[in-house]
């Protein structure tokens, strides 16, 4: 046989080989294919059947709370046809369109109307330099274009609150009231009367102002609680920081409860301590520098017509009675017969006399010597200022000069059950929170002036002074309101079951409202007015702690 024969037909063999081997695998590969797109099938069917049947349970909890079980057995699939397409919620069999329905109420908020819901409002800290504006409070109102500002007789009312409902989980207000748009809500200074604005678009904001709140409006309650005594009142800027806000879907288990505590001020503060010679504590600018020297040389002359009122006639009677006690010891000790118990009484007396003398000689000598070299550092920066402003290097110059300024204070402290005076002294520009030296001011005009800048334009902010102001504006960030549940206070006139909570703000110190004794601000209306978009029925009541 011709090999040439053999080798073709050996080929020829091989080559089939090959290629039924090559089917063959094919084949079980597809066979695995099969059982493993089964199997995966099988498994999806079995979490669509435990999921639906935990949103079975959770919907019949929620309905066991109503107390009608008739209502209750009718609900549960409201929209179930007669011929059971939905599928048995004992077998799981269930269509895959509405298994990604009932994944995405399961991932969100029920579905089902529930009044037991409720938006809390935190602010954002730190704040996003780019996006969509969606929910704030405080701040500029961002009013569409021709839609005009609420007012009273010419007053125009203050704004609070700008909130996306696009952003409101369903089962707020129990499924009421619209889900499009901006609900903008305003209270008048001199009425109170609540205004609600329902807009279906936002303003950018540029060239609105914010409101410039009136010297007696009881709700100013800013950073150290400056807006009610007077305190720095002409430093600070007068109006509500423009903090935006995430809105967060909860469970509210909120009881009327007049006395749960909102958030204070300084007492949640992130930095105990002070330092404002740290570049990263430097007023944001020239108007927050001037207002800053403004706040020093108050406290300088509130200290003066207060506790420095009556310094010399002090300061007399102080040494008069040291002098007083001296005399007294010698006369005992040349006696014959000198009485140690009474001189060791008198040697005590008199060296607390000697220190409370020379703290009260010190303090006022410290301060008075610091009062002048202020003045003469702020007169030297008001020239330039009006002259050639102040740039960043300026502001630093200022701040390294009031760095060398001391300031002093005295304190009683006790020490082996005794009590005794000591004198305190450190540069002005280091202040603990609660000081009642000079400069002390220091802190709230600071923290008010980088707070609206921070809130307007953060840009500014270099990442040291961002990652400082940011640490403290976060210790104030606890959530500063909600939308929907119970009222915290007793809310006058409220009826949960003719009610809703639209809005409840909480006194804030980051925002720059007080309400009452650190109380609360809320929005009420009737659930069938929310239905009918009455907003112009809106009430607002104001509780305490």
């Amino acid at each position: 046989m011709d090999i040439r024969l053999i080798l073709a037909v050996v080929i020829t063999v091989v080559l089939l080989g090959a290629l039924w081997f090559v089917l063959q695998r094919r084949k079980r590969q597809a066979a695995e294919r099969d059982i493993s797109a089964q199997q995966q099938e099988e498994q999806s069917d079995r979490i669509a059947s435990e999921r639906l049947q935990k949103l079975a349970a959770a919907h019949r909890e929620l309905s066991q709370d109503d107390g009608d079980d008739e209502a209750r057995d009718e609900e549960e699939f409201p929209d179930e046809p007669e011929d059971g397409s939905i599928g048995d919620t004992a077998t799981g069999d269930v269509p895959r369109a509405e298994i990604l329905e009932m994944e995405t109420a399961e991932t969100a908020a029920p579905s089902v109307p529930d009044d037991g819901w409720a938006a809390v409002l935190s602010p954002t800290v730190p704040i996003a330099r780019v996006g969509l504006r969606r929910s704030w409070l405080g701040g500029r109102p961002h009013l569409p274009p021709g839609t005009p500002w609420p007012e009273h007789e010419g007053v125009r009312s203050i704004f609070y609150a700008g909130i996306d409902l696009s952003e409101l989980p369903p089962a707020v207000w129990g499924g009421r009231g619209p889900r499009d748009g901006w609900l903008l809500l305003f209270l008048n200074p001199v009425t109170n009367e609540p205004r609600c604005l329902h807009v279906n678009s936002i303003g950018s904001g540029e060239g609105e102002r914010s409101n410039t709140l009136p010297a007696d409006y009881a709700f100013f309650g800013p950073y150290g609680g400056l807006g009610q005594d007077g305190t720095g009142d002409a430093s600070i800027p007068r109006g509500f920081a423009e903090w935006p806000v995430a809105v967060e879907a909860r469970r509210d288990t909120a009881k009327p409860n007049p006395d749960q505590p909102a958030q204070d001020t300084l007492t949640s503060a992130a930095i105990p301590n002070y330092d404002f010679a740290d570049p990263a504590l430097h007023p944001v600018d020239e108007v927050a520098t001037l207002a800053m020297l403004d706040a020093i040389m108050a406290d300088f002359a509130r200290l003066r017509e207060t506790r420095y009122a009556d310094v010399e006639e002090e300061v007399e009677e102080s040494g008069v009675r040291v002098e007083t006690l001296r005399r007294k010891l010698a006369a005992i000790l040349e006696a014959e017969v000198p009485d140690q118990n009474e001189a060791s009484d008198l040697r005590q007396k008199l060296a607390q006399a000697e220190t409370s003398h020379n703290a009260l000689v010190g303090e006022v000598d410290a301060n008075m010597a610091a009062q002048t070299h202020l003045a003469q550092i702020v007169n030297m920066v008001r020239d330039h200022a009006g002259k050639n402003g102040l740039n960043p290097a300026d502001i630093a110059q200022i701040m390294q000069g009031l760095a060398e300024v001391p300031v002093a204070w005295r304190e009683r402290t006790t020490a082996a059950g005794e009590e005794t005076v000591v004198l305190n002294e450190r540069p002005i520009t280091q202040i603990a929170i609660g000081d009642q030296h000079p400069g002390a001011s220091m802190i709230a005009v600071a923290a008010e002036h980088a707070k609206h800048a921070y809130t307007r334009r953060p840009e500014i902010f270099s990442p040291d002074r961002e990652a400082a102001w940011t640490q403290i504006f976060t210790s104030l960030s606890a959530a500063v309101g909600k939308i929907g549940g119970m009222p915290h206070g007793n809310v006058e006139g409220f009826d949960p079951d003719e009610d809703i909570l639209l809005l409840e703000l909480e006194s804030s110190p980051l925002v720059g409202w007080k309400f009452a004794n650190a109380g609360r601000l809320s929005f009420v209306l009737g659930k069938n007015d929310l239905e009918q978009g009455a907003f112009d029925r809106l009430r607002a009541s104001v509780s305490g702690t």
